[in-house]
């Protein structure tokens, strides 16, 4: 507390403050919201264009299990090529990550390793309509695992914002062949 308060150069006052709350995320319950229904409509017709952008760049959407995902493929892949699997955080799904996306693809198209680039879909957290429940971390890593392999993969680069990185949590604990170290120092 001392070397918040040299930081900030704010002293706190000794005591219990009954006006002051403490965030207890595990132990309180969440608070959802719905939203007006043209939100999820807005949220679906921007989903859908950037669909179309992905598809334009060369982007297929595949699924497999509980898993939906785009996948992009090189004209030509070279031995030992590890691919790039990127995975969304809370909000409306890959959107914000459009020019990120795209800035990687141009990388891949000049690297010598080129890889596939995969982004899996996360509708459940999303703000997305679906008829598909939440997966298990073993669902997860089951998709994922299967996902790289029909591909031809045997493991990729993972890259993740926000709740995304869970997913890479879930690879690492359940110890998934795919998230394990290229290389050891």
């Amino acid at each position: 507390m001392a070397v918040i308060e040299e930081l900030r150069g704010a002293q706190f006052t000794a005591g219990y403050n009954v006006n002051v709350k403490s965030m207890r995320l595990t132990i309180d319950p969440g608070v959802t919201r719905l939203r007006p229904f043209f939100v999820y409509v807005a949220i679906a017709a921007a989903r859908s264009v950037v669909g179309l952008g992905l598809w334009y760049i060369g982007f297929e959407r595949r699924t497999i299990g509980l898993l939906s995902y785009y996948v992009w493929q090189p004209a030509k892949r070279a031995e030992g090529a590890i691919p790039v699997v990127f995975v969304h955080g809370i909000g409306v799904g890959v959107l914000p990550y459009v020019a990120l996306i795209a800035r990687i693809r141009r990388v891949m198209l000049d690297a010598p390793m080129c890889g596939a680039i995969f982004l899996p879909e996360m509708p459940y957290v999303s703000m997305t309509f679906t008829d598909k429940h939440t997966p298990t971390p073993t669902e997860i890593v089951r998709d994922m695992d299967d996902m790289l392999r029909i591909h031809g993969y045997s493991r990729a680069i993972f890259g993740g914002h926000s709740l995304g990185t869970s997913t890479h949590d879930f690879l690492f604990g359940y110890r998934s062949p795919a998230a394990q170290p290229t290389s050891r120092s």
